[in-house]
């Protein structure tokens, strides 16, 4: 079953039971966005290229920095 389809079919029915899948989901979620967000503050941070980075993640980081400095000139990529 999906996770929101878990979400879902709890609303419809209140069954306690189907709360686990859901939570599960969302501790994954916590986990990978604490993960992200270390990763992203080593790129961000660095004083060097780090090996298990790959440039696509450098190339992020720098639109992340941009936009923040100029949010009303922001573009989609």
């Amino acid at each position: 079953m999906g996770d929101s389809a878990a979400l879902f079919d709890w609303l419809k029915s209140r069954d306690g039971r189907l709360l686990a899948a859901i939570f599960e989901h969302n501790r994954l979620d916590v986990i990978s966005m604490a993960s992200l967000t270390a990763h992203l503050t080593e790129i961000i941070t660095a004083q060097a290229l780090m090996q298990d980075a790959h440039t696509d993640d450098y190339l992020a980081a720098a639109r992340l920095l941009l936009n923040r400095r100029n949010p009303k000139e922001q573009k989609k990529y």
